[in-house]
């Protein structure tokens, strides 16, 4: 009788958000949601902005009601739900029952609304003193998966499903997005943030306990800084900052970026920098500049900020790793040096390496390896006669260079 019941709530359930689909609208679907459940459901967007409520009343539950005066979690709650809930053992990205911690006296069910590139929003089911049914997180993942399905086959998703600014950058930041809500993003970002533009990307390495941090970091700069705006984005927080000088490629009165970065660093977040730029239509472009950065720095693990130009164009070979496809391009001559250097105990292709990035410096080269000017002449003409290479060929440097640094990017991932 029991599964025959649950069947039967599964139906209606499907039954009434079916319905609320067809029918449109946001409201409509949480209002089906609390018909199931029969307790208060809230929406938020992906900055804990309210969306909707139902009941549309308070109810004696200081989150709820505090959602339901200002429409906004406080800060303080946000980070400490993170903190609480969201670890590297839960899935963000279902739907999962909490009744410990700041719920304790109010458990709840919680979930993301998202599809697949990002965040859209939240949903809380208050369930109180009601207890957990079998079935209550599968009904949970239908209405969320009813709502993702309301929100994207809306063409203006963006700008009606949040007033934030983080909304703007997330439309120039997204491709697929049309010509005329990127001219209407652009020219709202422009009159939040100053030019000229930095980008910092950051990726949570898929651990919860980082998208957790994420989320809340959008709101936190969102609330502290001026001219900057953050967003989840493709699995990374994305921050845009402007109003920066860049002197011979350097920031000047950086401040505010280092102080950005070192609320990251104390978390363990890795992130990679773009070049300075002044046109917001780029920001897709500089977002990959600041991305292939990042999983540089992330697989060095020397920084906790990347900087494009101190790591170009490292970038470019980035995008061959994984692939069969770089082998075709390295120079033969490196395997035959390799298996020399095994068979003979030998230092030759170290030392071509670093006479070779060195761009054929031997004062660099001699001072980098540590050892005298005439030890390494020795070296490279020993490499020079047996290995038949010309140090003297530009095609053969360069194709030296090239097939080193693809080796290096295939070696960090």
């Amino acid at each position: 009788m029991e599964n025959q019941k649950n069947f039967g709530r599964l139906n209606m359930a499907y039954r009434l958000f079916y319905n609320a689909l067809m029918e449109g609208g946001i409201e409509r679907i949480v209002v089906a949601a609390n018909q199931v459940f029969n307790r208060p459901v809230l929406v938020t967007d992906a900055n804990y902005h309210l969306i909707c409520q139902f009941p549309k009343a308070s109810i004696g539950n200081a989150i709820w009601d505090h959602m339901f005066e200002n429409k906004i979690l406080p800060a303080e709650t946000i980070w400490e739900y993170q903190v609480k809930y969201l670890n590297d053992h839960v899935d963000m990205y279902k739907p999962f029952y909490a009744d410990w911690g700041i719920v304790e006296d109010c458990p709840r069910i919680f979930g993301e609304i998202t599809n697949h590139k990002q965040i859209l929003g939240h949903i809380a089911i208050f369930l109180m003193d009601q207890p957990l049914e079998d079935d209550d997180l599968e009904i949970a993942q239908i209405f969320i998966d009813t709502l993702r399905i309301e929100i994207t086959k809306r063409q203006s998703l963006y700008g009606n499903w949040s007033s934030s600014f983080s909304t703007y950058l997330l439309d120039l930041l997204d491709p697929s997005v049309s010509f005329s809500e990127k001219h209407i993003a652009r020219e709202r970002l422009q009159h939040k943030i100053a030019g000229n533009y930095i980008l910092i990307t950051t990726p949570n390495e898929n651990k919860a306990s980082h998208k957790a941090f994420a989320s809340y970091l959008v709101i936190e700069f969102a609330q502290r800084y001026r001219n900057v705006v953050s967003v989840l984005y493709e699995d990374c927080m994305v921050t845009l900052i402007g109003g920066v000088y860049v002197n011979k490629g350097k920031l000047q009165n950086s401040s505010l970026t280092t102080e950005i970065i070192n609320i990251l660093e104390k978390h363990d977040l890795i992130s990679g920098r773009c070049d300075c730029f002044s046109q917001l239509d780029e920001i897709h472009l500089r977002y990959r500049q600041a991305l292939l950065t990042a999983k540089i720095a992330i697989a060095k693990k020397d920084t906790s900020l990347g900087t494009f130009m101190d790591y170009a164009p490292m970038q470019m070979f980035l995008q061959f790793t994984g692939k069969d496809i770089p082998k075709i391009y390295i120079h033969p001559i490196l395997d035959q040096i390799r298996k020399y250097d095994l068979e003979n105990n030998a230092e030759y292709y170290n030392t071509l390496r670093t006479y070779i990035m060195s761009i054929c410096n031997r004062n660099t080269t001699a001072t980098q390896l540590s050892i005298h000017r005439n030890t390494l002449s020795y070296r490279l003409n020993y490499i020079r006669d047996l290995f038949d290479l010309s140090f003297e060929d530009e095609k053969t440097v360069l194709h030296l260079i090239c097939s080193f640094l693809l080796i290096e990017a295939n070696n960090m991932m």
